[in-house]
């Protein structure tokens, strides 16, 4: 028995591509309140590169997630994500949106990521990791520490 799937795109927003920055694709999906299911949706990512938007477009391998990071030699080329909808075990045609064409970078590069790890206390010693969008630039790595002392954390808890 084929049901048909309990959600429906309602929109989907996608980020301007830029060399060397996190290009998100968000396809959002709203339940349909004529079916009732417990089945879990789940989405599988697929990002392909063409020429024109109206052209043949190529799979991008090994690009299967929410994300893509466009390369330099992707200036000037659109791209296309697919999203398969997977509702229970029964996988639905997929839907796709295409970008306009992907811009060069601005060369300066920016934190689109910042893990910190550690205890706030004084003397203690607190890592970090930031992921970076290069946007162009040249990657590089670099090291930073910071001497000074926590003198007030407040927390605000809206309720």
């Amino acid at each position: 028995m084929n049901h048909q799937p309990a959600q429906i795109t309602e929109n989907h927003e996608k980020d301007q591509p830029v060399e060397q920055d996190a290009c998100h694709s968000h396809f959002v999906f709203v339940q349909d309140s004529t079916v009732s299911t417990d089945l879990q949706l789940g989405l599988k990512y697929q990002w392909f590169i063409g020429e024109r938007p109206l052209s043949i477009f190529v799979a991008i391998s090994g690009v299967t997630s929410e994300v893509y990071w466009p390369k330099h030699e992707d200036i000037g080329k659109f791209l296309k994500v697919e999203c398969t909808p997977i509702l229970g075990e029964t996988e639905y045609p997929p839907i796709f949106a295409i970008s306009s064409p992907v811009s060069r970078g601005s060369g300066i590069p920016k934190v689109v990521n910042l893990e910190v790890h550690g205890e706030l206390v004084e003397g203690n010693i607190i890592k970090g990791f930031a992921e970076v969008a290069w946007c162009g630039g040249t990657p590089g790595k670099g090291v930073a520490r910071y001497d000074c002392m926590l003198v007030e954390f407040r927390m605000c808890v809206k309720l």
